[in-house]
């Protein structure tokens, strides 16, 4: 008869607690609950995490999913939020606001190293200006960085500090903005434009290799598109189209033009909960989130490890993304 050392090389161990740094397919013998135990390891998928303070959507976002940042936003019904928090991985809590109301501008960095730029909130009708102040976050208090040099809503960022970018969105002065901006920490200059104009909409990736996805387009014809685009750091170039048209998802910031993923927003017939991953060179589609999550322009994590929080009108819930899955400890049983 085989033996469990035959088929796998090493014995059963036997310990008086459960280990921390197993492996799939660890067996181990519990010697205090008398139990024997087996490492397991599912595959890609979500799961719930801590729940918002204080609801929100097309807030300011940085850092990874167990150490993020949730920067102002808007609250239902249409309330200006300075209000940052902080997750760790389980928990949402409040940390010191921002000195401005922001939503549905730039964001990007960590926990310790964040900025937010442009966006609103927008100036009394008919004011043309859009804000130009971006505000950075050191992990303990706010100040004041470079103005951007076109005021615009509803772009898209990438990067960290003192090297992310902002590019596309829309004006009430110059409509539908194709030029894309490149932030050093002090100050921001022009890079490349959009071929395909566009708000609503994530970049992935560091300054000089991002990628764009998705959008709506402004104006009286409206709609989505499918366009993608990557950045060199000078130009931005056509790339293979998304399979799904929609705008305001969700992304992994911290991702590359070689692992990028977006995740709900508005499709056809309406907000939906689908998720879009690029490896380079083509699309497919990782497991769904559980709840759909219209309107979000949140940055978090990595394509193996992502977070979706919040949402359009008044989402409070989180979700965590993990490809592999966790390894999980479950107890050896017959049957």
């Amino acid at each position: 008869m085989a033996t469990y050392k035959g088929i796998q090389g090493y014995s059963w161990q036997k310990l008086s607690s459960d280990p921390t740094n197993t492996i799939a397919g660890q067996v181990w013998y519990n010697s205090t609950t008398a139990k024997f135990k087996i490492a397991t390891q599912g595959s890609a998928g979500w799961s719930s995490g801590g729940s918002l303070n204080t609801v929100r959507y097309v807030s300011g976002s940085a850092g990874s999913q167990t150490a993020g940042l949730a920067m102002a936003g808007n609250g239902p019904p249409t309330v200006n939020l300075a209000l940052l928090e902080e997750y760790d991985g389980s928990a949402w809590t409040e940390i010191t606001a921002a000195p401005t109301e922001f939503h549905s501008g730039g964001s990007m960095g960590t926990t310790t190293a964040a900025a937010c730029t442009a966006g609103g909130p927008f100036p009394p009708s008919p004011g043309p200006a859009l804000p130009l102040k971006t505000q950075e976050y050191n992990g303990s208090s706010w100040s004041e960085g470079g103005d951007i040099n076109t005021g615009r809503w509803a772009g898209a960022s990438w990067g960290i500090v003192p090297a992310g970018g902002y590019v596309g969105g829309e004006s009430p002065v110059s409509g539908t903005i194709v030029l894309s901006e490149e932030y050093d920490g002090s100050t921001w200059a022009e890079g490349g434009n959009l071929n395909t104009g566009r708000r609503y909409f994530n970049a992935i990736g560091p300054q000089t290799a991002a990628i764009a996805a998705g959008g709506a387009i402004p104006g009286p014809a409206g709609g989505s598109t499918t366009s993608a685009e990557t950045y060199d750091g000078t130009s931005w170039t056509e790339s293979t189209a998304v399979p799904w048209t929609g705008y305001g998802s969700g992304s992994a910031a911290q991702g590359t033009t070689t692992a990028a993923f977006f995740f709900g927003g508005v499709g056809s017939p309406g907000p939906h909960t689908g998720t879009q991953l690029w490896n380079g060179s083509a699309w497919s589609q990782p497991p769904s989130m559980s709840q759909a999550r219209p309107i979000l322009l949140t940055q978090m994590g990595t394509s193996g490890s992502a977070l979706a929080y919040g949402g359009d009108p008044a989402i409070a819930t989180t979700e965590e993304y993990s490809d592999p899955a966790p390894i999980e400890t479950k107890t050896v049983t017959t049957s």
